[in-house]
């Protein structure tokens, strides 16, 4: 019960700023107020009650505040990208979300569902923070991104240049080698 949080090692860590989860959350207030900002988050509601599309959620940059619904006691883990962050994981430029809540199965298909299921059978807060196999077999992939994006600002990335051509280059690699498998939209 509570709220933790977790800051990721590398490679992760220059994509998310950091997990959290609100175990059996509640507060004495039926609303609260999200301020704008510029970064991506994936939620992911672990109430048993949830299911299907919005049980895992990506919320894009927004530029208007949102009002969240807090009159039932919240279970959610989220990842906080850094600003432009989430691409490696959604290969959506972060200007496409802007002001939206998708669905994460959108994004991933049924690999979201897989996601909430292993979170949700993980039984600590730790477990849940460690357990999402796809981060972990992700971190060679990252470390590719990470190396190919070195000082690049995600949020005025020249498409073309700093995007297309290292997927290219990364497809290749993993024809070869094929390492790992990475996230498909």
């Amino acid at each position: 019960m509570g709220v933790h949080f977790r800051v990721p090692g590398d490679p992760l860590s220059n994509f998310v700023e950091l997990f959290w989860l609100f175990d059996r959350y509640a507060v004495p207030h039926a609303r609260e107020q999200l301020l704008p900002g510029a970064t991506t988050e994936l939620v992911i509601d672990l109430r048993p009650a949830a299911q299907g599309s919005g049980s895992a959620l990506v919320a894009g940059p927004h530029s208007e505040h949102s009002v969240l619904d807090t009159s039932e006691e919240l279970s959610l883990l989220g990842v906080h990208f850094k600003s432009g962050g989430g691409f490696p994981f959604f290969f959506v430029p972060a200007g496409e979300l802007h002001n939206l809540l998708v669905p994460l199965d959108v994004l991933w298909g049924a690999r979201a569902a897989e996601l909430r299921e292993r979170v949700l059978a993980a039984p600590t807060a730790d477990a849940k923070f460690s357990t999402p196999a796809w981060i972990h077999k992700q971190k060679a992939y990252l470390a590719w991104w990470a190396h190919h994006l070195k000082g690049v600002d995600l949020r005025q990335a020249d498409l073309q240049r700093n995007i297309e051509r290292p997927v290219k280059s990364f497809a290749k690699s993993i024809r070869r080698s094929r390492p790992i498998d990475p996230p498909t939209r």
